[in-house]
């Protein structure tokens, strides 16, 4: 019983799809930027070492580490100047699993 939170070492560049085939469902996460910050997958995965849950995340965020610090020494931090402005978009899109999507 472990857990696990892991971050991509690249920005995101397409969507991310997470397959459940047991219920033939799938979904898909999709971050778009085009002045904002860029985005890193996060991956959490808990098999009952964290609360005693089992459960599986995934998220796109503006920092490839949990502490900020380490996120300004390797320059993923997100940043917005004085008085600035940034836009970006998450779109969640759910449905049944594509067959084009296969294990």
């Amino acid at each position: 019983k472990k857990a696990w939170k892991v971050f991509a070492d690249e920005p995101v560049s397409e969507p991310a799809t997470i397959i459940y085939p047991a219920r033939q469902r799938q979904v898909s996460i999709a971050y778009n930027t085009e002045e904002g910050p860029p985005a890193f997958w996060g991956v959490w995965i808990n098999t009952g070492g964290a609360f005693r849950h089992r459960h599986f995340s995934i998220e796109p965020t503006t920092g490839r580490y949990d502490e900020i610090d380490r996120c300004i020494r390797d320059r993923s931090a997100g940043t917005v100047p004085p008085s600035g402005r940034r836009e970006w978009s998450v779109r969640w899109t759910l449905g049944p699993q594509l067959s084009g999507n296969r294990q």
